[in-house]
């Protein structure tokens, strides 16, 4: 408890010091509860920086709402920012500028507020504002002290004024502002033009305060001691009231002898009256005296005949089509690629000068705020995209090359005529263009996926879906044992619809993360699995039939973004994970290990696939070309698993892409009954009560009867010996009995008497005597 007293102590001294040689009354400015005095636990607290410091509070002088503080760090030394530059005051992150009041629950300061008869006086910093009211209120003197916090303190980090200039009434007030003595440096003469124009425009009478500074880089507060408290109050009083003759002298006498003249400030004030930041500059950046654009407007001029449009999707997000010889090109409004788009334009018109950052964005917003007005917008994809029933493809190649996907065929479209829009990634991978050989469509897939032809009519029914840009996407699941081409046919298979770089993914994390990947790809492929747990397989369904995240924009309080994504997923792993009936019915397994042909070595392949791929990818287009043709003739036979879309065009092309009639539906019949033992297996108690039911097909009795009955059923199994009548009847009250009914098992607790449930289980033969799960 000493330590902690001795530590207010010494803050306590340091804060009196700051103030004392400021004129500041430190006991009126706590009573006013505008100041505290903070230790370095209690300044880390508000701020996050460990210092002794003085917390001034910022308040709403209407509603005398507390709107945020700010510290006035005691540190000796001063920490020190990247520059080496001391640092003075800190406020909390993400928190924002705000006007700051010294006298905020003052009734004359809420008059002053709309009584544009009383001047107000802008200094930077609340120290300085804090020893201005003082000065004033000993001179019985009315004005009006405003602290901004920095010489950019007014506006907002997009240079927008900040709401609080709205609680006063600017038209026809005097304005005074007291520039800290470091206003020469061009930035600071900047911030002063920009806020005396602002208040200008909002109809104040802006002067600025003749104090002369002789104490470096400081403000009015700093040289309270230097200029003589009663010297600055005549300085103060000058300017806002009648001086007699007698203290005029000695205000000129000072002047004489004084660091900063009068005349800098006469000249300050004409700059800033005068400021004009639309207008053209008087002279060159060259250093002429020819009259040259400004460069906003050469900015402006270069972006004139660009295209600015929102995505209809997430009308948050801006693009550009920047002219690329006799195409265009898309880009985000984020992206390094269109600033230096703007660097290279604008060097062609002004040899000896480059934007910064700073101006380009500021024409960027501002080209935003026009898209927005005009509600400009086109869909956007990555990769393929569909409009109006028909889909287009981005081979992804510099020269934007775009295929068109319809009822009639498919070919090249300019991409200017292109009714949508298409992005690219960092991953984006240039697609080679496919062709149409139909004879060697079984050729080709047989040497890039020789594992027999019900595996290949899965990987083309999940290839085709992956290209049925209106439909849910199936999941591929790729076994066998070590070297058997998994890792191998997961990346072709990537790389036939959608060829990106780090095609395989390791794991799968959590929905944020896959949604993101999932804007950037078609395919998403988990390489090399061991285990599935039940969230992610959740995750899997989730993106088979489409997720969405929503996110607030950075820098925004309200504003939102939101992803979506649908892809086609492929999970490589030794042994079959897949034990859950929803992830079941969304997944074509595909056993490697079974062979029809020996594969071809690593350099054939990397040889051949330059010729393969176009081939498959063309026989997609064709198939897709035929589908469109006949999307009106499917019957209710066509549907074999939950995807009805796919299934029906699997119909209709299985055919011309090589494979006999209802290939596909055997193949998908066999990969049902894989699923429905796999998932029978994974769990003994279902897979016992199966194996009951389907010798009896009825099983009825409370929970210890039905217990007795499956451990004698199979006295071998040592997970059924385990099992109590309390275990089972919760599981039938919980997932297992949702797996049973998927199973085709009718589950129904038919009475409960002294805590003892009397359950009903039975056998619902689906005609064709094998064991069938439900699809969802």
């Amino acid at each position: 408890m000493s330590q902690i007293a001795d530590a207010r102590t010494t803050v306590a001294e340091k804060a009196r010091q700051y103030c004392e040689s400021r004129g500041i009354d430190l006991l009126e400015a706590r009573k006013a509860r505008i100041a505290k005095i903070a230790t370095p636990e209690e300044t880390k607290a508000v701020t996050g920086w460990k210092h002794p410091a003085i917390l001034w509070n910022y308040y709403n002088p209407i509603t005398k709402e507390q709107v945020g503080p700010r510290a006035r760090l005691l540190s000796d030394p001063l920490p020190k920012d990247k520059k080496g530059v001391p640092i003075k005051c800190v406020q909390p992150k993400g928190t924002s500028n705000h006007l700051f009041f010294p006298a905020p629950f003052a009734h004359s300061t809420r008059e002053a507020l709309t009584d544009t008869s009383i001047p107000v006086v802008i200094v930077e910093g609340e120290g300085k504002a804090t020893s201005i009211q003082q000065l004033v209120d000993n001179l019985e003197t009315p004005s009006l002290p405003i602290g901004i916090s920095g010489i950019w303190g007014w506006c907002s980090k997009g240079k927008l004024p900040i709401s609080d200039l709205d609680l006063i009434d600017w038209t026809g007030r005097t304005v005074y502002f007291i520039p800290d003595s470091n206003f020469k440096k061009p930035k600071v003469r900047l911030g002063i033009k920009w806020i005396l124009k602002e208040l200008k425009d909002r109809g104040a009478d802006c002067k600025i305060w003749s104090v002369a500074y002789k104490s470096g880089e400081s403000g009015v507060d700093d040289n309270y001691v230097d200029l003589n408290g009663d010297l600055l109050a005549l300085l103060v009083k000058s300017q806002i009231s009648e001086l007699k003759q007698s203290e005029q002298e000695i205000i000129d006498r000072y002047w004489e002898g004084s660091v900063v003249t009068q005349q800098d400030y006469d000249d300050l004030l004409d700059e800033a009256l005068t400021f004009d930041p639309d207008a053209k500059g008087s002279k060159s950046r060259n250093g002429g005296d020819e009259e040259k654009p400004t460069v906003t407007q050469l900015l402006r001029q270069i972006l004139s005949d660009v295209p600015c449009w929102l995505d209809a999707n997430n009308p948050g997000q801006c693009y550009f089509d920047l002219p690329k010889g006799n195409t265009i090109n898309t880009v985000a409004l984020e992206s390094n690629t269109l600033k230096d788009w703007i660097r290279v334009q604008f060097a062609e018109l002004e040899d000896s000068y480059l934007p910064g950052d700073s101006q380009i964005e500021m024409v960027l917003s501002a080209l935003r705020g026009d898209a927005l007005l005009r509600k400009a917008s086109y869909h956007i994809y990555t990769r393929l995209g569909s409009h109006q029933g028909k889909l287009f493809y981005d081979l992804g190649d510099s020269d934007w090359t775009i295929y068109q996907i319809d009822d009639q065929g498919w070919s090249v479209v300019p991409y200017s005529e292109c009714p949508i829009r298409f992005k690219r990634s960092a991953l984006t991978v240039v697609q080679q263009p496919p062709v149409s050989l139909p004879s060697l469509v079984q050729t080709a897939l047989t040497k890039l996926f020789p594992f027999g032809v019900e595996a290949r009519i899965k990987i083309i029914g999940g290839l085709l879906g992956c290209l049925l840009t209106d439909q849910d996407k199936p999941i591929l699941s790729l076994t066998g044992k070590r070297g058997s081409g998994k890792s191998k046919a997961a990346q072709t298979i990537s790389e036939i619809v959608d060829p990106i770089r780090s095609s395989l993914t390791s794991s799968i994390t959590n929905l944020d993360n896959v949604v993101v990947q999932g804007q950037s790809r078609q395919v998403i492929v988990y390489d090399n699995l061991d285990k599935l747990t039940k969230v992610q397989s959740d995750l899997l369904c989730t993106i088979s039939t489409g997720a969405g995240i929503s996110k607030r924009k950075l820098y925004t309080d309200g504003d939102e973004y939101f992803l979506s994504t649908k892809n086609l997923q492929v999970i490589t792993s030794i042994d079959y994970l897949v034990d859950r009936a929803d992830l079941a019915d969304r997944t074509f397994h595909i056993d490697t290990t079974q062979r029809e042909v020996e594969p071809l070595d690593d350099r054939e392949v990397v040889k051949q696939r330059s010729e393969l791929i176009p081939i498959v990818l063309g026989a997609l287009f064709d198939a897709l070309v035929l589908v469109m043709r006949n999307q009106t003739k499917g019957t209710k036979g066509d549907r074999c698993t939950r995807f009805i879309g796919l299934d029906r065009a699997m119909a209709i092309c299985e055919t011309s892409l090589g494979f006999a009639p209802g290939t596909y539906r055997a193949a998908m019949e066999g990969n049902r009954q894989h699923n429905d033992e796999a998932i029978e297996q994974r769990d003994p108690l279902l897979y016992a009560l199966l194996n009951y039911l389907r010798d009896r097909y009825r099983l009825t009795g409370p929970t210890d009867e039905i217990t007795k009955r499956l451990k004698s059923f199979d006295p071998t199994d040592p997970d059924l010996q385990r099992l109590t009548p309390r275990v089972l009847g919760t599981a039938l009250g919980g997932s297992l009995g949702v797996a049973l009914r998927d199973a085709g098992v009718s589950v129904k607790q038919i009475s409960r008497r002294n805590n003892q449930r009397r359950w009903h289980l039975e056998w619902a033969d689906d005609g064709r005597g094998i064991l069938r799960i439900k699809m969802a």
